[in-house]
């Protein structure tokens, strides 16, 4: 799913109104021209070739509306630097699932959402871009996005039904915490239950990790999910 994230978060950047276009790719060994230069005569020049050779750097390109425009060049060991560190990557090593995992299976695809996030630092994005770009995407079922924005509950009536129950804290697990729906992404929806006087807390750790809902769906055997979440659990912290 990795691709369709990686378009998702290019549409969230031109959403913004001050950008009209943005774009990454891939510098390979046996590209037909790659010029980078930074300082006083900046240049970024690419025209990919059959990319068979050795990935050398990831890139992200933005163009502004009053005709500026800013990049982020990333060398290849950088972003895999980044891999390393990631929550899901970390998840994806200790449960021996790296092959499945986003950076295994599209890795040319999180290399330049990497290169874009980088990027993201230095445009001007609205709230809703900086939370996707700060996230973790990588460990998220981007399913979630397909439901309909217009069903359920409003941000005024899942309020009121907490305030109803007096509830003073809510805990949020989502892995990743943005939705479709109007107030129920992360900066949005706590600024809303502050508002309320209800606290927000994001314990990710408490979700069930990407790699045993995968294996449940390959054999969905729920004795080993259980297990194996069970296992998970106790070593998390929040």
């Amino acid at each position: 799913r990795c691709p369709f994230v990686l378009d998702w978060i290019i549409d969230l950047a031109r959403r913004s109104g001050h950008i009209t276009s943005i774009s990454a790719n891939i510098h390979y060994s046996d590209d037909e021209l790659w010029e980078y230069e930074e300082g006083t005569e900046a240049r970024l020049r690419h025209r990919p070739g059959s990319q068979d050779g050795e990935k050398l750097h990831a890139y992200a390109i933005a163009a502004f509306k009053d005709g500026g425009h800013a990049y982020v060049v990333m060398p290849w060991k950088q972003g895999i630097k980044i891999r390393d560190g990631s929550q899901g990557y970390k998840t994806a090593v200790r449960y021996g699932k790296t092959a499945s995992s986003p950076w295994g299976s599209h890795e040319d695809a999180m290399a330049k959402k990497t290169a874009i996030r980088a990027l993201a630092k230095y445009l001007p994005l609205s709230v809703e871009f900086s939370d996707a770009v700060a996230l973790d995407e990588s460990r998220a079922d981007y399913g979630a996005f397909a439901i309909n924005p217009t069903e359920g509950l409003t941000i005024e009536g899942f309020i009121a039904r907490l305030q109803a129950a007096q509830v003073r804290t809510v805990g949020d697990i989502r892995e990743l915490p943005l939705s479709r729906k109007n107030g129920f992404s992360k900066s949005a929806f706590c600024a809303a239950l502050s508002a309320h006087g209800i606290a927000y807390l994001h314990a990710p750790a408490l979700s069930c990790p990407k790699p045993i809902r995968n294996q449940y769906k390959v054999d969905g055997n729920w004795q080993t999910h259980s297990r194996d979440f069970l296992k998970y659990i106790p070593i998390q912290r929040f």
